[in-house]
């Protein structure tokens, strides 16, 4: 038997998954991997195209079942590009907060293919496994008094240095 969900439980699935994706968007809310939040925005997506259909529509289900097909052709073709250019990366972590570990200084670097990398430094502070709150940071302003330099080289781009 196929799993059932109320309209209210589609409803709260919407907006939870939403909400999580509006936030990674719109502000210094990180979710470091790309494919959580696709995975975010699809469900996302789904379950209001799930919701407005029983609410809304009477449409006979093979056409609901049609149209679902079709966003999920159209979401697996952007996952190719929505991936494919890829996050920011951290090459190295330069400072670590004298107070609390969870929170660094990370230089950057993200592919943007054949125009190069764009590069930042952020603080960043580690919430939970693979989420974070980031913003940019100028570092030539850093206080040493608050920030340890470590200089931690990560390079996640796997960038051959000479």
């Amino acid at each position: 038997m196929p799993l059932s969900l109320s309209n209210q439980q589609l409803l709260a699935i919407a907006l939870a998954t939403s909400m999580l994706f509006v936030l990674d968007v719109a502000t210094p809310l990180n979710i470091h991997s790309l494919q959580l939040v696709f995975l975010l925005l699809v469900v996302a997506v789904l379950t209001t195209v799930t919701y407005v259909y029983r609410v809304l529509f009477k449409a006979s289900f093979i056409i609901f079942s049609g149209f679902v097909a079709f966003l999920l052709v159209v979401f697996a073709i952007v996952e190719v590009l929505f991936i494919l250019g890829g996050g920011w990366q951290t090459q190295s972590i330069d400072y670590v907060n004298r107070e609390s570990s969870n929170t660094v200084i990370e230089f950057q670097m993200k592919d943007v293919g054949a125009l190069g990398y764009r590069r930042r430094t952020v603080e960043k502070i580690r919430l939970l496994p693979g989420i974070n709150w980031m913003k940019e940071v100028d570092s030539g302003k850093v206080d040493t008094l608050l920030w340890k330099p470590v200089h931690l080289d990560v390079n996640e781009l796997g960038l051959l240095y000479p």
